[in-house]
């Protein structure tokens, strides 16, 4: 019974792995993973058709893209500095008291201009021994003079009337008064100008401005009493400016001479409208210990565009060249993600985007590597337009 039960458990056992074996291999291995709807690839990208009004309205320009060699520039921020000679210090003549001048308070950051009168100085004089008793002196007897001239014009003019005396009598008489009166007021002015402030002379000396320029510091206020030769005020003109660059010397040696640099804002991109500078001689300085030497340009700051101390880029161009595919910069648009897109003219309007490699720009122009070739019709103007007129949001 024991051996009738274990045959049939046995083949109870080879039956069920026979119906649970698996299929026979066919030689080839199921994928991971399976992806759909995978976007096309960069050379199968759609083509976009405008119409020509839409060409019209859109204001697309084409441009071919050519293959010459672009100038190297190098790039550096440099820092605006006054050049030498054009930092005006005005200072007191002598010793006085200070004072504003016709145009009221001088402020840091005003506009002068040349020979406006920026103070008024009144010179401080010795004191003389006793001179307030001779100043009374005089005043006395001024006014002594001019009470006897009164008197005398009263009489003369009494006499007129009372037909004993002569018209030229009043005359002489009227002559004399106002003489008297000129000095008897001249001789207590000056009294009271000596009781008042004893140290300042008579005189208030103006002080104007040596150059027209932007005032940079006001040293002094109103009423001090400056010393000869007190700094009152700096003004600076910088209607021309330079920039100062530290340079690396293998590349300083290697600068186009022939050729202005391009200084913009820093934060502003290179299409941006920038200021030429020229190469000026400056002070040959240089720093060791930076492995740099200094070079200089000249830009010109009649509008006052720019500000002594700021900093600003500098495009540099070489000797040196580099050959490629050059489009406009107008002709790139950059995507979300940072790529570098142009769009070529593949028929009568169509237009087909494709990929570049900004490499180096100078003056508008970009060399650029990717799928431009030389004579390809790319658009210059309008590619922002028709880039949204492809991801929909183009009108």
């Amino acid at each position: 019974m024991r051996t009738s039960i274990a045959c049939s458990v046995l083949c109870a056992t080879m039956a069920a792995g026979a119906c649970s074996s698996p299929p026979p291999s066919t030689g080839k291995a199921a994928p991971p993973a399976t992806v759909t709807g995978a976007q096309p690839r960069e050379a199968e990208l759609a083509t976009l058709t405008l119409s020509e009004e839409a060409e019209r309205r859109l204001g697309v320009e084409v441009v071919a893209a050519v293959e010459k060699p672009l100038p190297v520039v190098r790039e550096i921020a440099g820092e605006l500095t006054v050049p030498p000679g054009r930092t005006m210090l005005v200072a007191a003549p002598t010793a006085g008291v200070v004072s504003a001048g016709a145009q009221g308070g001088l402020r840091p950051g005003a506009h002068v201009r040349a020979g406006q009168e920026l103070f008024r100085l009144a010179p401080l004089v010795a004191m003389q021994r006793d001179l307030q008793v001779s100043y009374e002196s005089d005043a006395a007897a001024a006014k002594a003079r001019y009470d006897a001239a009164r008197t005398q014009l009263e009489r003369a003019r009494q006499l007129l009337a009372d037909r004993a005396g002569s018209q030229r009598s009043v005359e002489q008489a009227d002559q004399e008064h106002r003489q008297a009166e000129a000095a008897y007021q001249a001789a207590s002015a000056r009294l009271e100008r000596l009781r008042e402030n004893p140290l300042e002379s008579d005189v208030v000396v103006p002080i104007n401005a040596p150059g027209a320029g932007v005032v940079r510091q006001v040293m002094v206020a109103s009423g001090v009493q400056v010393s000869a030769g007190t700094p009152l005020a700096e003004i600076v003109d910088g209607r021309v400016l330079w920039i100062r660059l530290p340079l690396y010397p293998g590349d300083a040696r290697e600068l186009d001479a022939n050729q202005p640099a391009a200084v913009r804002p820093l934060g502003s991109d290179q299409a941006a409208a920038s200021t030429p500078a020229r190469r000026v001689q400056g002070p040959p300085l240089a720093d060791a210990a930076a492995v740099s030497m200094d070079v200089y340009f000249e830009i010109d700051n009649a509008g006052w565009a720019w500000r002594p101390g700021e900093r600003a880029m500098v495009s540099l161009p070489l000797l040196a060249s580099e050959s490629g595919i050059v489009v406009p910069a107008s002709a790139i648009v950059y995507d979300m993600n940072g790529g570098a897109w142009v769009y070529a003219r593949t028929a009568p309007h169509q237009y087909q985007r494709r990929r570049v490699l900004p490499l180096r720009t100078a003056g508008g122009q970009v060399l650029v590597g990717g799928t431009v070739r030389p004579g390809d019709n790319v658009v210059s103007a309008g590619v922002a337009e028709i880039f949204g007129a492809e991801f929909g949001h183009g009108k």
